[in-house]
């Protein structure tokens, strides 16, 4: 009796054991990194604009877009010289960022890629832009 007693035992501690480390392999995610939103907070420059498939030149053009963890927004586009600023507030949903601007206007692009220094975005059908990250 003694070794069965020993073997139930043996058998529901292994039991146990098994459960706890599938409990700890299952509840402990890989890392995986920040999250699109959090990869967008901060300002990019336009290095890069595409009109189906071609670059289109950029030259006497700057574009910088700064999105901010509150939600705001603020664009400066500057072509010939004269800055203009532009605010708003910006939403991400999944991969789309809409860009509602103070004066009305609103925007959507399509996020196609991001890393913590490259932003690309697509505008419905219209272009594709490249973004850098500024320090």
């Amino acid at each position: 009796m003694r070794t069965r007693w020993y073997s139930q035992n043996a058998a529901l501690a292994i039991t146990y054991l098994v459960a706890a480390a599938l409990s700890l392999l299952t509840s402990c995610d890989d890392d995986e990194g920040p999250s699109t939103r959090d990869m967008l907070i901060g300002s990019w420059e336009l290095t890069e604009v595409r009109i189906d498939g071609i670059p289109v030149d950029l030259d006497g053009f700057y574009l910088e877009m700064e999105f901010q963890s509150d939600g705001d927004y603020r664009e400066m586009y500057i072509e010939g010289g004269t800055p203009e600023i532009y605010l708003g507030e910006w939403e991400l949903t999944g991969n789309e960022l809409e860009l509602d601007y103070d004066d009305g206007d609103r925007w959507k692009l399509t996020i196609i890629s991001i890393t913590a220094t490259t932003l690309k975005v697509e505008h419905e059908d219209d272009f594709e832009a490249t973004l850098k990250k500024n320090n």
